[in-house]
């Protein structure tokens, strides 16, 4: 459960985006379709092969049936995976919600003031033309990078960053300037 500090407001919501997500689920459709395309095929086999599978074809709809329901459970579970990950950047802090399993998720947030650099890697003819990457953000805590993957639109996203790491740095520095003018 996300929950805001005070005076801490949501700029930006972002899932990962479709295009890997819809490439990785190829297998699963492509699993499921197999079991018709093997009946279709069957109607054309030798008369020998034609005989044993008519025979037991009962079987082979009972079994392609249960594939193709667990296929589909196992899809469903993958897409609630890729539907729970996401990005939240607000005016303080952004936050990587990474949902692992069913039942297990992961969440890191980095704040602006720790950020020191931010970096667009975008590999690949597709990630190119559709416009997408992955946001290396480097803190100046002892933590490894704060990787964001697949995130549609990286410049904008980078843009945004840039823009509410600049404000709170101009806030800092006027409370700092407050702060030495009363002392």
């Amino acid at each position: 459960m996300i929950t805001l500090f005070k005076d801490e407001e949501i700029i930006l919501i972002l899932r990962k985006h479709w295009l890997p997500f819809t490439i990785e689920s190829v297998p699963f459709i492509i699993i499921s379709i197999l079991p018709f395309m093997l009946f279709a095929f069957s109607q054309i086999l030798p008369l020998n092969i034609k005989i044993i599978f008519d025979n037991y074809s009962n079987y082979y709809f009972f079994f392609s049936f249960v594939l193709i329901f667990i296929i589909w459970l196992i899809f469903i579970v993958f897409w609630t995976d890729y539907y729970l990950d996401m990005i939240i950047i607000t005016n303080k802090r952004i936050m990587d919600i990474e949902q692992i399993s069913l039942f297990s998720r992961d969440e890191a947030e980095i704040r602006f003031e720790k950020i020191q650099d931010v970096k667009i890697e975008i590999n690949g003819v597709l990630p190119s033309l559709f416009k997408f990457g992955d946001i290396y953000i480097q803190s100046a805590a002892e933590m490894e990078d704060f990787i964001l993957k697949d995130i549609p639109d990286p410049y904008k996203v980078k843009d945004i960053i840039a823009t509410q790491k600049e404000k709170i740095f101009d806030e800092s520095k006027k409370l700092a300037e407050l702060v030495n003018g009363n002392v």
